[in-house]
């Protein structure tokens, strides 16, 4: 049998189970978006800057260089715009070896540009989405998950000088990088990427381990609002429960009603209300005993007052048996004197007959009395 505490302990500690599975799960959830949020504007902002410096070389700086150099001649430290991008994000990149910054080509000059497998499905990507020039999201690369940003560059007019025919590019270009890679390229082909891409191992393994502290100090702090509940549903309840209980099973093995005595009260709460209502029943309870008793007393009178005048009737009886012998021997010579005897003697029986019955109920019920308070029978032979 399991204990009431037991029964309202149980409910409590799956409540406290589920609330703590679901504030884990959406703890780790809204850490997860928040991080993936702020890592994505991580990669929006680096990108930004790429595409800044780009802009600002191809507008400020190559401008100012071609005026300073004879004509034909390409610098590429300081007119190629993925050549100074490059080489600033690489001293970005040995403070985040982890995070991906490149100038991403199927045909790059610069072999470090060249993409790889997952660059060149996102640059098929953009080729077959003319109108698309920017994707953002998650995407898995190397083999690991990323938050990346991508920006379509699509050849222009105004590039066909480096990037058309060899003949028309600048001699000094054609001599550092070779005739062949970053050439033949047609109008509005995707033939690079600005790709920033932040990897998700490393944030997702915080976020996991921040998760598992979270549920450690959520475990400790349902287990301890569990114990407390218990502590005071036992001040509060069981403790008054038990003490009811035991004073139900002290008057339950009392024999006699009139020792019965009443439950002390604590509190004005549903458990008081009941031990005043248990209180009022012992009132009754013992007050319907001393009616029963009193009920025996006044039987027992009335049965004995039953008995004196059964011993009479009897003595009566035994006489006019003897009287009847006489007048049995003096019916010979009287017959009027018999059969008023006779006549006497039949109204005596009646008398007698009616008197035994009712002593016998009498009798019965004595004994059903003493049955309801508990007692033995008095009279065996009923």
């Amino acid at each position: 049998m399991k204990s009431i505490a037991t029964k309202f302990l149980l409910p409590v500690l799956v409540l406290a189970a589920i609330f703590m599975a679901v504030d884990v799960y959406r703890d780790y959830r809204d850490t997860k978006r928040e991080a993936a949020e702020l890592v994505d504007r991580q990669a929006a902002m680096a990108l930004a800057f790429d595409l800044a410096i780009r802009s600002y070389v191809a507008e400020e700086i190559r401008p100012a260089v071609e005026r300073l150099v004879a004509p034909g001649e390409f610098c590429p430290e300081t007119m190629s715009t993925s050549f100074v991008a490059r080489s600033i994000f690489d001293k970005v990149h040995e403070d985040f070896p982890d995070y991906i910054i490149k100038f991403s080509s199927d045909d790059p000059r610069n072999p470090n540009n060249q993409a790889g497998p997952d660059e060149l499905r996102m640059i098929q990507f953009f080729n077959d989405r003319p109108d698309t020039k920017k994707w953002s999201g998650e995407i898995d690369l190397d083999g690991r998950p990323h938050i990346a940003h991508f920006n379509a560059r699509r050849m222009k007019e105004r590039c066909l000088r480096c990037h058309g025919d060899p003949a028309d590019a600048p001699a000094s270009l054609v001599e550092r990088y070779g005739p062949a890679a970053g050439f033949h390229r047609p109008v509005g082909e995707v033939v690079a990427l600005d790709t920033v891409a932040i990897p998700m191992s490393k944030i997702e393994a915080g976020i996991r381990t921040g998760s598992r502290r979270h549920a450690i100090s959520m475990g400790v702090a349902c287990a301890l609002l569990v114990i407390l509940i218990a502590v005071v549903f036992r001040f509060v309840v069981a403790r008054r429960l038990a003490m009811m209980r035991t004073h139900f099973e002290r008057i339950a093995g009392q024999p006699d009603a009139s020792t019965m005595q009443p439950a002390e009260v604590r509190g004005d709460d549903e458990i008081s209300a009941l031990t005043r209502s248990f209180n009022t029943m012992v009132g009754k309870v013992r007050d319907a005993y001393a009616s029963l008793e009193q009920r025996v007393r006044d039987q027992t009178a009335d049965l004995r007052k039953a008995n004196e005048g059964l011993q009479r009737e009897v003595h009566d009886r035994t006489r006019a048996e003897e009287v009847s012998q006489q007048a049995s021997d003096e019916a010979r010579t009287s017959a009027e004197r018999a059969t008023r005897a006779a006549e006497d003697m039949e109204r005596l029986n009646s008398a007698m007959m009616g008197r035994e019955e009712r002593v016998l109920e009498m009798k019965e019920e004595v004994n059903t009395l003493l049955a309801e308070l508990g007692r033995a029978r008095k009279y065996e032979h009923v």
